[in-house]
């Protein structure tokens, strides 16, 4: 579903390439040595609600290695479904089952999809723009609660928010 390698990958994206996904590879950058070739992914929204509307593919598995220790962290939830474009990729996530990130995808659960060019977020105490703020599309209730594609903050079990350099989340196969 979503693969980001570190955070020089480039997730500030538009509505339409988060419609239909996409992926590339990147190349070395000298300040960030083991970057060659890393392979930056996407599935698209449109493939996501086709996916968990259809109930097969419901499950959801969210994977972060943390900045500061290399360890990696996951969170396992029951149901993940996104509902298609004309509801702005509405996210509904279900029950938080296990893992030692902690909780931090229902905070946005009935959440619209946002990216720069097309602001859907429940964020409207600040007037901000979540994707044009952290440059990244994503189903944001408030900007700073959650980021999974460049400097990826998971507020989960942990006392500081969990500071990920590289995740993947994915889809579970429930049937």
């Amino acid at each position: 579903m979503q693969h980001t390698p570190d955070k020089t990958a480039v997730f500030n994206r538009s509505w339409d390439a988060y419609k239909v996904g996409f992926e590339g590879r990147f190349p070395r950058i000298p300040t960030f040595p083991n970057s060659g070739g890393l392979h930056t992914y996407w599935i698209g929204n449109d493939k996501l609600n086709q996916l968990t509307k259809s109930g097969r593919y419901g499950a959801f598995k969210f994977e972060g290695e943390s900045l500061h220790t290399g360890k990696w962290h996951e969170a396992v939830y029951r149901s993940f479904v996104v509902e298609n474009e004309t509801n702005n990729y509405l996210m509904h996530v279900g029950e938080y089952l296990r893992g030692d990130a902690g909780d931090a995808l229902r905070y946005h659960n009935n959440s619209m999809f946002t990216t720069y060019d097309r602001d859907n977020d429940d964020d409207h105490h600040s007037n901000l723009n979540c994707a044009r703020y952290t440059g990244v599309g994503f189903w944001y209730k408030h900007c700073n609660r959650l980021g999974l594609m460049r400097y990826y903050i998971w507020h989960g079990i942990h006392k500081k928010p969990l500071v990920i350099r590289r995740s993947m989340m994915h889809l579970l196969c429930t049937s």
